[in-house]
């Protein structure tokens, strides 16, 4: 298995598409009992170390969220959308360099909304722009590709662009697949009504990607999707959360009022709202995880082989600073963020971290976690 500091392709972002979906050669689905009662994980059942890295702090790295992270050549790229940049930070967290370049001119962009890394190229989507801008790994710019529409992620598969544009597309269709080599549109798919045009959109990371094998989940549907440019989406999986917990059919294909006004019967009562989708989700050889809102706590889903567990992540002594929404993970590791704030409260708890936590400052920048999953589950 790979190691997050040997992973050479981020696992997020970008879009396919299909105008008719496959339902043929569905492998399982996967059915998760959820009850009324909190859930739980413990930490220590699924998890045998964990490394904290402290990303350095100067005028210059200051971060105010961590929204994607990926790692190549031992280097982590983070990506702020509240700043709208690319931070660099070295194995150990030394600040390395950044990506911000907001403006009109040539190589600058309006928005930043996602990246990837290939070929030691660097990928930027600006869905403002409606453009895909490239730069060399040193942020040089180099090219910019037209989208032709608003959009939320771009991922890749071989040397094929997937962007996902949710419900900005003129053509009613959710992904749009561009060849990179020849820096051309090819083709569409995985149509929506013409009533959600323009529907208020999802910022979740849609994609995850897999050696040669790319998957999607679409917000308000209960599906996992393989991508391909050949066959559009077919469905790989489907969630079963329990009908209790899962919006009727027919709001897949409904404008964001109508989902609106059948949401205000759960307001009225004061009743958790369905389980929208997922979000996070990756897959490996036997591996996938993901992460679901449940009563308004974020819910995981690990399954290895034949081993699943679900439900909201504890803390415990040897796993104090655990947070419930992963920034990337794969079969090795579970990879988050915690605040400087937090070490601070839990010091005064009695917990005790390695030195380069001891050092840290309150306004630090966050700390990457990595967690390392049990051998053999």
């Amino acid at each position: 298995m790979k190691k997050l500091f040997l992973l050479l392709v981020c696992l997020y972002g970008m879009s396919n598409c299909t105008t008719s979906t496959k339902t043929v050669d569905i492998d399982t689905t996967i059915s998760i009992n959820l009850t009324d009662e909190l859930q739980t994980i413990m930490p220590d059942s699924i998890f045998s170390q964990v490394k904290y890295i402290t990303l350095e702090t100067n005028d210059n790295s200051i971060i105010s969220e961590i929204d994607k992270l990926c790692v190549v050549d031992s280097l982590f790229y983070i990506f702020d959308r509240t700043q709208e940049c690319i931070m660099v930070f070295d194995e150990n967290g030394k600040f390395k360099s950044k990506l911000q370049k907001q403006g009109r001119g040539i190589g600058e962009y309006l928005s930043l909304d996602d990246f990837f890394i290939k070929d030691s190229l660097i990928y930027v989507l600006s869905s403002d722009n409606q453009k895909l801008y490239i730069y060399d790994r040193e942020f040089n710019f180099i090219s910019d590709l037209n989208l032709e529409s608003f959009g939320v992620n771009i991922t890749y598969l071989e040397d094929l662009l997937f962007y996902y544009t949710d419900f900005s597309s003129s053509d009613f269709k959710r992904f749009r697949v561009y060849d990179l080599k020849e820096m051309r549109y090819v083709e569409s798919h995985h149509s929506f009504p013409k009533e959600q045009a323009n529907n208020i959109g999802s910022r979740r990371t849609i994609f995850t990607s897999y050696k040669d094998s790319l998957f999607a989940f679409i917000p308000y549907e209960y599906s996992i999707y393989s991508l391909s440019k050949d066959n559009g989406t077919t469905i790989k999986y489907e969630l079963d959360f329990g009908e209790e917990n899962m919006y009727p059919p027919y709001l897949k294909d409904a404008t964001t009022d109508e989902r609106n006004t059948y949401l205000k019967q759960y307001s009225a009562l004061n009743l958790d709202m369905p389980i929208p989708g997922i979000n996070n989700l990756y897959i490996g050889d036997k591996f996938i995880y993901f992460s679901f809102v449940k009563a308004r706590r974020a819910y995981q889903f690990f399954k290895w082989n034949d081993i699943e567990k679900y439900g909201y992540i504890i803390t415990t002594k040897k796993f104090p600073a655990i947070r419930s929404s992963a920034i990337t993970v794969n079969e090795d590791e579970y990879v988050c963020y915690q605040s400087p704030e937090v070490f601070m409260a839990l010091k005064e708890y009695g917990h005790v971290f390695p030195d380069n936590i001891n050092k840290m400052k309150y306004d630090d920048n966050p700390v990457i976690c990595i967690y390392k999953f049990k051998e053999n589950e």
